[in-house]
């Protein structure tokens, strides 16, 4: 019994062992990635927004690469899988903000932020903590 356990794990790492790497045109490389960034940062794309034409040109783009790679389509669509994006609100031209009586502008002072079902905030005498890389 213990013969043939050894018999079955050598032919066993011996099948491992002959395995190849699977190769690929696309290998990594720097001149490679930069390709790639350059397109994707192009002006051509403009910007990539979402639900423009370079949005859908970059998504092409990179759907051709991981083809191109020999990556499985795992999308709803080949390499492509819908999902809702929320793009936000809209900001009410009457929206204002005073502080100490000096009224602010804007989008250029401050930018509202929704955290209130009604859309009205109590912010009299509170406190604001503002954090390192945030808004």
């Amino acid at each position: 019994m213990m013969k043939r356990s050894y018999y079955l794990l050598f032919l066993f790492l011996g099948g491992c062992a002959s395995q190849q790497k699977a190769t690929t045109d696309a290998a990594p490389s720097v001149a490679n990635l930069q390709s790639h960034v350059q397109y994707l940062a192009s002006d051509n794309l403009q910007g990539r927004r979402t639900g423009t034409q370079g949005e859908a040109l970059a998504a092409d783009y990179i759907a051709a690469a991981f083809e191109k790679a020999g990556l499985q389509p795992k999308g709803t669509a080949g390499y492509f899988q819908a999902f809702p994006v929320s793009e936000g609100k809209e900001v009410a031209g009457t929206t204002a903000l005073r502080i100490n009586e000096t009224p602010l502008t804007l989008h250029t002072d401050f930018f509202p932020m929704a955290y209130s079902g009604n859309g009205s905030i109590d912010a009299t005498a509170s406190v604001s903590l503002l954090e390192r890389g945030e808004p």
